[in-house]
């Protein structure tokens, strides 16, 4: 005669406290100089530039000087709605006319 075995479990709960992190996205402003550098700004935050030398370079420099920027950053980052990049053409006359 086979006795009836119950195995009692207790389940065990961990409470994990998470770190809550935020997260910010920035508009990058890029340009090529004429050493064929690409250069970054970040309009939101004052003084935040870097360069690369392809666009990947530039934004792996991006992500640190941001996080520089805003560790030193002592007001708040208010962030414009960026609307767009427009090419202005003008006509001027050379300066010994």
């Amino acid at each position: 005669m086979e006795d009836d075995v119950t195995i009692q479990c207790e389940e065990m709960f961990y409470t994990r406290k998470e770190e809550q992190t935020m997260q910010n996205e920035f508009y990058v402003v890029i340009e090529k100089d004429e050493d064929g550098f690409f250069v970054g700004e970040v309009p939101a935050l004052k003084g935040c530039y870097a360069q690369g030398r392809d666009v990947e370079d530039l934004m792996r420099n991006m992500r640190d000087v941001i996080g520089m920027c805003l560790e030193d950053e002592t007001n708040p980052v208010i962030q414009n709605e960026f609307i767009g990049v427009q090419k202005v053409s003008i006509e001027n006359e050379p300066a010994n006319a």
